[in-house]
């Protein structure tokens, strides 16, 4: 039996399936049960929200549902992930700051969000630019904000030049901003252009995230 910190693969079979037949009201239906149970946000991330997600673009990769399909479950998903704000924004400020963004043509940004929101877990403020970000808008918030690292997503792999090119610009114009790079596009390479980057960490899963956050100074 599963303890009331994880999640049933009932609750999350059923979950997946109506989000895939687009029923808003069941996927609400289930969120809100399990932040009854007071089940940890991450767990809640993870292992519901990114969980299906993935399966979701797998399913889209295999051409086994269409884009229509994709787009009203990643609707659903990003209106069922505002139910947690309450308890998401509650937790206890640490004075960091990330500004979270998608770079300029890639339109997938739910990936992004939950980085952003993930933060906001570990009590970073958290700025979610969203998608299609254009560079010289990002430079200009990065000027005006601050942050103490910005993290950016990227869902496709043709989005990686744009990625490699947004980063060199972060980097000549902050010489104290942290930059992560992170995302679906990362699956079929493109991790290299990154390593050797001084202020840079590619990072691949939240449990890397954890890491890198328990890391950081003054951040966790």
């Amino acid at each position: 039996m599963a303890n009331q910190d994880s999640l049933s693969s009932d609750v999350y079979e059923q979950y997946l399936l109506s989000l895939l037949a687009g029923d808003r009201s069941v996927c609400r239906t289930i969120a809100l049960g399990l932040l009854d149970r007071n089940i940890p946000l991450l767990t809640l991330y993870t292992d519901l929200f990114q969980r299906s997600m993935y399966e979701v673009g797998d399913r889209w990769e295999r051409n086994q549902i269409s884009v229509a399909t994709e787009h009203i479950a990643t609707s659903i998903t990003e209106s069922v992930m505002a139910l947690s704000y309450p308890r998401l924004f509650a937790h206890p400020k640490t004075g960091k700051s990330v500004i979270v963004s998608c770079v300029v043509n890639e339109h997938h940004q739910i990936g992004g969000r939950m980085v952003a929101d993930y933060f906001e877990m570990q009590g970073w403020d958290s700025h979610f630019a969203g998608a299609n970000q254009p560079l010289a808008d990002l430079l200009r918030y990065i000027r005006e904000r601050q942050p103490d690292v910005v993290a950016l997503s990227a869902a496709i792999y043709d989005s990686v030049p744009k990625l490699q090119e947004t980063v060199d610009a972060i980097l000549n114009c902050s010489n104290k901003v942290n930059v992560i790079v992170g995302g679906q596009a990362f699956r079929w390479g493109g991790a290299s252009l990154f390593q050797n980057l001084p202020r840079v960490t590619q990072l691949g899963n939240i449990a890397d995230m954890e890491k890198y956050l328990k890391e950081f100074p003054g951040g966790n």
